[in-house]
């Protein structure tokens, strides 16, 4: 009897010690959960406390990315290539139809590839024939040569294309319709699935180098948690006087068991810089010069004024603030390049609108062209044939050769070659 109440005795007392470990287990369970809790209400109050501070860590990422983009679109004529971002333009030369796309050219210690606005015409062609008939067959030299057919266009270069990168994307921000005050001038093709303006290089530069830069994990307050970048996409649209960049970068942080409790999303920044009128001064310096023989780009650029302004008149192309020069024969000199020892480049600055402090530079390369002589002949003669001088008996003939060059190399103050 005294067996079985001891027995009794001992399954309570185990029960009792078992309710008691399940007490203090239920309570360590619970004293351990609401600690934790508590650490993550307070890793979120950190976390969202800090939001501005992540938010200016990405957006840093943004204009630093913006910035160095429109830098190097500036030192190589629109152009960024494959090797510096992705979707960039090839550097392969044998790519380009004309052979070469660009020309070294080392600015401040550094070198950078120089996109072509003007390259040779094809002589020989059915449009522009050989020397010594370019640029037009028998015919003297003026200033209009559509005048004479319509078929020369671009005698002195920039056929059978213009090689100058379009600045806006066919389909993007500034294309037609929206308003006039962001239409552009140049367009890339139709085709959506090109990247061949410098509004869509300086969007994935953008994208490339944010995405890159963007680091939250080194932070020390959130190296332990879990962060996600979503799809990055980048618009640039070009205004009259500025570059503005709206981005999206989803981006969550999750704290502990909780979800997100951070959401990183839309970014942007604006630079004062005239890339629009730098553009389009440009498009029309190159329109000119591969159409007149007698236009030098540099002296002649002031008096341009078939640029559109924002009411849709003409307006000057060379804005207040912007110089124009140009450096010739940069290969030569450099001792960079294989190929275009006398090429030259346009180089344009603008003072009135600063990137980092500097003047922004725009600069584009300029192949050497052939120079053309002016046709032996004084006066048309009578009837159905053309005689080159008419005279008479024992007058004399002054024959005075005189060769223009497109790029105005060896010109003299009279504007033609002095050899």
């Amino acid at each position: 009897m005294r067996s079985k109440k001891t027995q009794v005795t001992m399954f309570i007392i185990m029960g009792i010690v078992l309710l008691f470990v399940f007490v203090v287990l239920f309570y360590l369970k619970n004293v351990i959960q609401q600690e934790s809790i508590e650490q993550n209400i307070e890793d979120i109050n950190r976390v969202l406390g800090e939001q501005g501070k992540y938010h200016q860590y990405v957006q840093g990422c943004v204009e630093q990315a913006t910035k160095e983009g429109l830098f190097m679109l500036g030192m190589q004529g629109g152009t960024l290539y494959d090797y510096q971002v992705n979707g960039g333009k090839a550097i392969s030369k044998s790519i380009d139809p004309y052979g070469i796309s660009y020309i070294p050219f080392e600015y401040e210690g550094e070198v950078y590839n120089v996109s072509y606005g003007i390259k040779n015409p094809e002589l020989g062609s059915e449009f522009h024939p050989v020397i010594p008939f370019y640029p037009y067959g028998l015919t003297k030299l003026i200033s209009n040569p559509k005048l004479i057919n319509r078929y020369f266009k671009n005698s002195y270069g920039n056929y059978p294309r213009n090689p100058f990168t379009p600045l806006c994307n066919f389909h993007g921000t500034n294309k037609r319709g929206i308003s006039e005050a962001v239409a552009c001038e140049t367009y890339d093709s139709r085709n959506v699935n090109d990247l061949n303006s410098i509004q869509e290089y300086l969007e994935r530069y953008i994208e490339n180098k944010t995405m890159s830069c963007v680091r939250l994990k080194d932070l020390p307050e959130l190296s332990d948690m879990d962060i996600t970048k979503g799809n990055i996409t980048a618009n640039v649209t070009f205004g009259e006087n500025h570059v503005l960049v709206s981005m999206i970068l989803p981006i969550h942080i999750k704290v502990g068991s909780y979800n997100s409790v951070i959401q990183l999303n839309n970014f942007g920044t604006v630079y004062s810089v005239r890339l629009k009128k730098i553009h389009e001064l440009v498009s029309h310096l190159i329109e000119n010069d591969v159409n007149n023989i007698f236009f030098n780009i540099v002296n002649d650029a002031p008096a341009v004024n078939d640029c559109k302004d924002i009411t849709g008149g003409n307006a000057l192309c060379l804005k207040p603030g912007m110089d124009i020069s140009k450096i010739s024969n940069v290969c030569f000199e450099n001792g960079l390049c294989t190929v275009g020892e006398y090429d030259d480049i346009l180089v344009v600055k603008d003072y009135d609108n600063l990137l980092d402090g500097l003047p922004y530079v725009f600069t584009v390369a300029i192949q050497n062209r052939p120079p053309a002589l002016d046709l032996i002949r004084k006066e048309v003669g009578t009837g159905s044939f053309y005689f080159d001088y008419v005279v008479s008996v024992d007058e004399k003939i002054m024959i005075e050769p005189i060769g223009f060059d497109p790029d105005e190399d060896q010109h003299n103050f009279n504007g033609f070659m002095d050899d």
